[in-house]
């Protein structure tokens, strides 16, 4: 139950796998959608009190791994560039910055109940 709920904190070693797995889960129902909002969100709890960068990493990452999934097919890709245009690719760059913030950062959390 603990993955579904948007209470405590993880590391960033838990927030890489959980991300890959979700990505994995996305084809099925978009449940992967959710969970990675819920690993965002937990990952920025451990890392700031900021109550907007947490909820931007429960915002932005998922949409951040949908387009980069949409992406993996040439015409998802072509479709994205047509809806999207130079201000989509913008956005998913400042998401990618924020994902390897979410990776990399210390944390001064340490013990880790999410």
């Amino acid at each position: 139950m603990k993955y579904f709920c948007f209470q405590g904190t993880i590391n960033g070693v838990s927030y890489l796998l959980r991300f890959l797995v979700n990505m994995i889960l996305i084809p099925l129902f978009g449940i992967g959608i959710y969970l990675l909002a819920v690993t965002g969100y937990k990952r920025a709890s451990a890392l700031t009190k900021n109550k907007f960068l947490i909820y931007s990493s429960a915002f932005f990452i998922p949409i951040l791994t949908t387009y980069n999934f949409i992406g993996m097919f040439q015409e998802g890709l072509v479709w994205l560039h047509e809806i999207g245009g130079a201000s989509l690719r913008i956005l998913v760059m400042l998401s990618g910055v924020l994902h390897l913030f979410l990776i990399f950062k210390d944390s001064s959390v340490q013990n880790h109940n999410g």
